[in-house]
C-alpha cells in the first residue's frame, strides 16, 4: 500500500518526522577538545610535582602539601574576576591568555632549585592560568552543546583533559629518569603554546545579557559549590599524599595511579557518558559521590600493589560525579549567570583541593597519611548528604524559566 500523502490523512494532520538527536560533535567543538588536550597535557605534567619535590629536594610532607596547594588556591582567588569576564563573553581570549601564562610558568620551572618563593610564584601563575583556560573552555562547551546533551558534552570536554592525566605522567616519568626534569618542563611549555595556536580556531561569542550579582546563583548554587569543594578535598588528598606515602614504601614509579585513574574515568565518560542526562543527574551524583567516599577511605590502607586499583576507583567515581554535578549547577542558572555559576563551581573544587593540601600536610606529619585519607572521606560524605537534600529547580524566578535550559 502506498504511503499516504498529507491530504490522505484524516483531519488534515501532516506526519511528524522522526525525532533526530541533536548533533554534538562539530569542527568547532573538535578544535576546543584539541586545545584542551594540549593545555591539559601541560597541566598534567605537574601531577608529578610531589615526586619531583621529594626526589630532587627532599621535601617534607608539609612542603609537598603547600607547594601542591598553591595552584588551586590561586585558581580559587581568581574565580570572582573570571566569572564576570565569562558572563560578558570573550571565551577565546581567556583560553589564549590562560595557555600563555601556563607556558611561561612551565618553562620557568627550569630555574627552580629549592622549595622557595620562585616555586610558589610559578604555582600561583599555573593556578590562575587553569582558572582562565578551563572555565572558558567549559563555558564555550555550554555555548556549543545542545541543552539535552549538556552533561555528555561536559563529560567529553573532561575526557580531553582526563586522558592527559595518564599520558603526561607516562611520558615524562621515564623522560625525567633518563634526562632529568629540564626537558620535562620544556615539553610542558611547548604543549601549552600549541594550545594557544589551536585556540585561534575557536569561536568567540559575546553575551548581550546583563550580568547579575554573583549571589544570584542562589542557595542551590552555593550548595553545589560546597559539594564541589568536598569532592576537591577528596581528590586533592589522594593525588597529593598517595605519592609520598608510596615513595616511603619503596615504590619508584607513581604513574600507575594516574593510568588507573584516567583509564577508568575515560571509560566511564565514553561508555556511560549519557547516563546522568538520561536517568537523572542528581541520583547519579549521589551514587558517584558515595563511591568517591569509599575509595578515598580505602586509600588509608594503601599497599604498593593497590595503587593502580585505587586510581581506577577514583577515576570511576570522578568520571561519573563531576559532569553530573557540573550539569546540575549549570542547568539551574540563568543564561547571563552561567559563567559565574560554572566558575564558582570549579572554584569550589580548587578551594577544597587547596585547603586540604595545605592543612593535611601538617596532619600527615603528626598523625600519618592514613589519617588524612579518612578525614577527606568524611568531608566527601557530607557532600553526599547535601546532594540527597538538594531541592529540585534552580531558584530561578518563574518569568525566567524559559531561559534556563542551557541550549
Amino acid at each position: 500500500m502506498p504511503t499516504p500523502t498529507p491530504i490522505d490523512l484524516p483531519d488534515g494532520h501532516v506526519p511528524t518526522p522522526p525525532e533526530v538527536a541533536p548533533r554534538l560533535l562539530s569542527p568547532r567543538f573538535a578544535a576546543l577538545l584539541c586545545a584542551q588536550f594540549c593545555f591539559g597535557f601541560c597541566f598534567s605534567v605537574f601531577l608529578l610535582l610531589p615526586k619531583f619535590l621529594v626526589m630532587e629536594f627532599g621535601a617534607t610532607a608539609t612542603e609537598v602539601g603547600w607547594a601542591t596547594a598553591v595552584a588551586p588556591l590561586s585558581a580559587l582567588l581568581c574565580v570572582p574576576l573570571v566569572g564576570g569576564w565569562l558572563d560578558r563573553g570573550g571565551r577565546r581570549g581567556l583560553i589564549i591568555g590562560g595557555a600563555l601564562m601556563m607556558a611561561l610558568a612551565s618553562s620557568a620551572f627550569v630555574m627552580v632549585d629549592r622549595v622557595g618563593p620562585l616555586l610558589f610564584g610559578l604555582r600561583v601563575l599555573q593556578g590562575a592560568s587553569f582558572t582562565l583556560a578551563f572555565n572558558a573552555a567549559a563555558m564555550l562547551t555550554v555555548d556549543l552543546a545542545p541543552g539535552a546533551r549538556l552533561g555528555q558534552a561536559l563529560g567529553i570536554l573532561g575526557v580531553s583533559n582526563l586522558v592527559t592525566n595518564a599520558i603526561a605522567p607516562a611520558v615524562v616519568e621515564p623522560l625525567a629518569r633518563a634526562h632529568g626534569w629540564i626537558p620535562v618542563f620544556w615539553l610542558a611549555s611547548g604543549c601549552a603554546l600549541l594550545a594557544v595556536l589551536l585556540a585561534f580556531l575557536l569561536p568567540d561569542p559575546r553575551s548581550r545579557l546583563p550580568a547579575r550579582p554573583a549571589a544570584h546563583i542562589g542557595r542551590r548554587g552555593w550548595a553545589l559549590v560546597y559539594v564541589s569543594a568536598m569532592m576537591g578535598a577528596a581528590f586533592g588528598t589522594v593525588i597529593t599524599f598517595v605519592q609520598p606515602m608510596a615513595l616511603a614504601m619503596g615504590v619508584q614509579e607513581i604513574g600507575g595511579l594516574f593510568i588507573g585513574y584516567t583509564v577508568a574515568a575515560v571509560l566511564v565518560r565514553v561508555v556511560l557518558g549519557s547516563v546522568a542526562d538520561r536517568f537523572g543527574r542528581q541520583w547519579v551524583a549521589i551514587l558517584a559521590l558515595a563511591l568517591y567516599t569509599l575509595v578515598v577511605a580505602a586509600a588509608a590502607g594503601l599497599r604498593p600493589s593497590f595503587i593502580v586499583a585505587l586510581g581506577a576507583g577514583l577515576g570511576f567515581a570522578h568520571g561519573l560525579s563531576y559532569p553530573a554535578l557540573s550539569a546540575l549547577a549549570v542547568e539551574g542558572a540563568l543564561p547571563e549567570q552561567r559563567g559565574r555559576t560554572i566558575t564558582y563551581f570549579n572554584g569550589g573544587f580548587n578551594g577544597g583541593f587547596a585547603a586540604c593540601s595545605f592543612a593535611f600536610g601538617a596532619v600527615a606529619s603528626v598523625a600519618g597519611y592514613p589519617t588524612v585519607f579518612l578525614l577527606a572521606a568524611s568531608l566527601c560524605a557530607t557532600g553526599v548528604l547535601l546532594v540527597v537534600r538538594l531541592p529540585s529547580g534552580a531558584g530561578v524566578p518563574s518569568s525566567d524559566r524559559e531561559l534556563r535550559s542551557p541550549g
